[in-house]
């Protein structure tokens, strides 16, 4: 199936898988896992489903599926060191490169447990683990990128007024 017209958060969005894959894949070091990511997220975007939360779902799903295929795999469901499981009631600071450590409600940049364990296992109920996920891979994914921003956010800033606090609605 593929649409006649695709909507402006769609595009822009396959526009941003296309130049993290051109970021990320240096050379030929592709395979299975990252093209079975990518053709599981076409099927997706294009199947004509029109639910809100398609495209952060889809984009979540993506993002840690291909980190795994170029071997960033997240450790999301235990603590490093301890091996202590995550907790779905408790609270974490995430290092993408080691994993989560439990911290006190309320300490800046925590996330849930059950956010972590949703990724985890591509298991996603509220819109809040949604919005948790999209922290946990955007900090992966800037450590694999660098300091150089992705230009497709910038597509994002023109759609939405040009507010610069509104970038955290970019995929």
């Amino acid at each position: 199936y593929w649409p006649a017209t695709l909507n402006y958060e769609i595009s822009v969005s396959c526009l941003y898988v296309h130049e993290l894959l051109l970021r990320l894949l240096r050379g030929n070091e592709s395979g299975s896992g990252v093209f079975q990511a990518y053709e599981s997220l076409l099927e997706r975007m294009l199947s004509g489903d029109t639910a809100e939360y398609l495209i952060p779902l889809t984009l979540r799903l993506f993002e840690k599926r291909l980190l795994s295929a170029l071997g960033y795999g997240l450790p999301l469901t235990h603590e490093p060191g301890s091996m202590l499981p995550v907790e779905h009631d408790r609270y974490y600071v995430f290092d993408p490169l080691r994993g989560p450590r439990r911290v006190p409600a309320g300490t800046p940049g925590a996330v849930r447990g059950d956010s972590l364990l949703a990724l985890a296992h591509e298991t996603f109920e509220t819109t809040q683990q949604l919005q948790e996920a999209k922290r946990l891979t955007r900090a992966a994914l800037r450590a694999q990128l660098g300091d150089k921003p992705l230009q497709t956010q910038r597509l994002w800033l023109t759609k939405i007024s040009g507010k610069k606090e509104e970038c955290e609605q970019s995929p």
